[in-house]
């Protein structure tokens, strides 16, 4: 689809993986969860004691609810891996995305949903730097299922903001999340693939990056 102006749309804006890259992380940041995990009896690892360090190291990369659920964590060592990742300290300031920085400058309603355990959602907020240029911060637990539906989020945010779906354009990373959300109320959505487009990407904009999203909005990338 032709990249029109869009300048009047409220970005819903995902975070991990679209805005902040959560790879970045320092490893000693995380040792402390994953010191607490290998610290658990054998009853409570169940059978993924053998995977624990596939497990660690999908939790680098992807949301600690989504890694238990992959290797079907028995729910007691889960729950030891949520408390321990809630008393984990982030440092105070992590970048952003080489390619998100721009959108400080545009002049359209933002709006940051993101899920995880929110303990550690905030912290990565508050150390992006991005608050002062967003509007609205929705953190949804991701340790409580009926908290955690992004599309009940987005249908909420509409609701407040008018309810006209033309108005709305989703950017996030993750097709099966945001993206579909999105796309189930009617949005305009941006899919930023950065682990590569997908030949049946059924978002509105299927891009890696997301320079093409700021010359949609009239930003001129330097």
């Amino acid at each position: 689809m032709h990249l029109g102006r869009a300048d009047s749309r409220t970005l819903i804006l995902d975070l991990d993986g679209t805005l902040f890259d959560p790879t970045t992380i320092p490893r000693e940041v995380l040792d402390p969860l994953f010191d607490e995990l290998r610290r658990a009896s054998p009853a409570e690892w169940g059978a993924v004691e053998r995977r624990v360090d596939a497990a660690f190291e999908a939790i680098i990369h992807r949301p600690l609810l989504e890694v238990a659920e992959a290797f079907i964590w028995p729910r007691a060592f889960r729950d030891r891996a949520i408390r321990a990742a809630e008393r984990l300290q982030l440092p105070e300031t992590l970048p952003l995305m080489p390619d998100a920085g721009w959108l400080e400058a545009v002049d359209t309603p933002k709006v940051l949903v993101t899920t995880g355990v929110a303990a550690i959602q905030t912290q990565k907020v508050a150390a992006c730097g991005i608050l002062e240029w967003i509007d609205e911060v929705h953190v949804l637990d991701g340790t409580i299922p009926t908290s955690r539906s992004k599309r009940t989020a987005f249908a909420n945010i509409l609701d407040r903001h008018g309810g006209n779906p033309d108005s709305f354009l989703v950017v996030g990373d993750r097709a099966e999340s945001e993206i579909a959300a999105g796309r189930s109320l009617g949005f305009a959505t941006y899919h930023v693939a950065r682990e590569g487009l997908a030949h049946a990407c059924a978002a509105t904009w299927c891009r890696r990056d997301l320079w093409d999203l700021a010359i949609l909005f009239g930003h001129t990338p330097t």
